[in-house]
């Protein structure tokens, strides 16, 4: 992170014509922080809002931060009065109940813990925080809110160190509010884009998550990146994804892929992938069946199922309702393939749906009605001669 001198000697300044705003003992305020692996304790001042930034590479909204940059079509500057504005609202409304609370905590107690800054006052940890005092100083225009209780980095201190530090408090910290789940991919990937190994983020993540962790993170994060591109939304993380609680299918398809992967089912994975994010799209399928693309790539019958009708040249065209049926047919191929050896219970389900159809029900004019008829004819008339046969 480059360093604004200006600010930086505006912050000097100012430390030098208030010595009473150092706080004298640092330890008592627990700002530390750990550079390059060494513990270290940070001089903690009171500042005035004013010559502080929002840090707008602060992994905790970046989902949000980029959706608006694409609503605005330009990059937000946290040293425009303009942005700093709209940034701070972005983090003001993350998790409002949570937001709510801690606005509530610094109305009554004050600001307990300090944050974190780099030398020229970009804030690495207490951007809510400092959201919320500048919400309540608008507000009440008391000046207590005016200020920010912070640790100060000194100089030299680089980008890894800087994704180590917010890591170690915004990941490790209980009173936090929760990342959510793509922000936090998206820090992750963030970390190996500054040239982090996932070995070395899994360590500075105080071992939250195992290197394993982090790889599979970083694959679930390309696969949610290929989603967005199939549908066309390619930097919509916040959206089309968090916002639409859709991680989670993600989460599930990742698996599901992976053991296909593994099974060398590599031309299935590619389709039944296509066919993912266009259910993804256009259903409501819940995330747990995703994992289930598993037993049907494995299922020749089923996996013909499921591609019946669904091109994956053309995977947009797919209705929601063939997607949805096809589906479910699917896993009823695998369910009834389990229960294979007991052919009375599949019999007495054959029948059960066979006697839940609407003989007045408009669909029966559907020309395949008639070939599946004749194909279901066929088979108990087989299965007639197979049962007489070994009287």
């Amino acid at each position: 992170m480059k360093l604004n001198t200006a600010r930086a000697k505006q912050i000097d300044a100012y430390i030098d014509a208030n010595p009473d705003q150092k706080i004298a003992d640092a330890k008592d305020q627990k700002s530390f922080t750990h550079i390059k692996g060494q513990l270290t304790w940070l001089n903690v001042y009171r500042l005035p809002i004013d010559l502080l930034v929002y840090n707008i590479m602060n992994g905790r909204f970046r989902g949000e931060l980029i959706a608006k940059q694409e609503e605005l079509k330009r990059k937000l500057d946290p040293t425009d009065k303009r942005d700093a504005k709209i940034i701070q609202q972005l983090l003001f409304d993350q998790s409002i109940s949570e937001t709510e609370a801690l606005k509530d905590d610094l109305k009554k107690d004050g600001q307990l813990v300090p944050g974190i800054i780099t030398f020229d006052g970009a804030v690495i940890n207490a951007n809510r925080r400092m959201s919320i005092l500048s919400k309540l100083f608008a507000e009440t225009g008391e000046r207590q809110y005016q200020y920010l209780k912070v640790g100060r980095l000194q100089q030299g201190v680089d980008e890894t160190d800087l994704w180590n530090i917010e890591a170690e408090f915004q990941f490790g910290r209980d009173y936090k509010v929760d990342y959510g789940g793509v922000n936090e991919l998206l820090k992750i990937k963030d970390g190996l884009n500054r040239g982090m190994s996932e070995k070395q983020i899994s360590v500075a993540l105080r071992g939250r998550f195992s290197e394993k962790e982090v790889k599979d993170k970083l694959e679930i994060l390309k696969l949610l990146e290929s989603y967005l591109y199939f549908i066309e939304k390619p930097l919509d993380y916040h959206n089309s994804v968090q916002e639409l609680g859709h991680l989670e299918k993600f989460i599930s398809l990742h698996s599901a892929l992976k053991s296909m992967q593994k099974a060398k089912k590599l031309r299935e994975a590619a389709a039944i992938t296509l066919y993912a994010f266009a259910s993804i799209l256009k259903t409501d399928i819940r995330h747990l069946e995703y994992r289930k693309l598993k037993d049907i790539s494995a299922n020749p019958n089923a996996y013909l199922e499921l591609m019946k009708g669904f091109n994956p040249k053309k995977p947009n065209s797919a209705s929601r309702e063939k997607l949805v049926d096809s589906f479910d047919t699917a896993i009823e191929i695998v369910k009834n393939n389990k229960e294979s050896d007991r052919p009375i219970q599949l019999l007495k389900k054959a029948l059960t749906a066979i006697g839940s159809i609407d003989g007045t029900n408009k669909k029966l004019k559907d020309p395949n009605i008639i070939e599946i008829l004749n194909e279901l004819a066929k088979r108990v008339s087989n299965l007639q001669k197979i049962v007489k046969g070994r009287k």
